[in-house]
């Protein structure tokens, strides 16, 4: 496969992963909004929040660790197109955790909760944990050795 054809593959089909991604976000932040619902404590409140944006911020990383791994198999590095390819690729891996950002961005003040404050700090730890493991790879193996598939 070309790198442009694997680029709009890659493209096409994280439009699709997003809803599977903000899947695993609900399952990995549950705990927390569950905590963070208990009491008004700023320990309880403050746990609450550290626990889902540690969920988040995995499994936001978890699908750009898995998308890494694929696009070293399937980038060709020195054809045409493997830059195009590679930028794809960041944005497909942050296109979610920007699709939260966003839905924040556009609830009212009154109904934000703890997921709209922890995705606008998941987003920018996703934009550099990208490159992190883009271009460390040793990291990827101690959280992330099970997307090495």
């Amino acid at each position: 496969m070309t790198n442009i054809v694997y680029a709009v593959f890659l493209a096409l089909v994280s439009r699709l992963s997003g809803a599977i991604w903000t899947l695993a976000i609900g399952l990995l932040g549950g705990l927390g909004a569950a905590i963070n619902e208990k009491g008004n404590s700023f320990a309880t409140k403050g746990s609450g929040f550290l626990v889902m944006l540690l969920g988040q911020t995995y499994a936001s990383l978890s699908y750009a660790a898995i998308l890494i791994h694929l696009s070293e198999r399937m980038i060709r590095p020195n054809l045409v197109g493997s830059s195009v390819a590679w930028i794809v690729v960041f944005f497909a891996a942050c296109f979610p955790i920007y699709v939260a950002v966003k839905d924040g961005a556009n609830t009212s003040p009154d109904e934000r909760n703890v997921q709209h404050l922890t995705a606008t700090l998941t987003l920018p730890l996703t934009i550099a944990g990208f490159f992190i493991l883009k271009f460390i790879p040793s990291v990827r193996y101690p959280l992330w050795s099970w997307t090495n598939f």
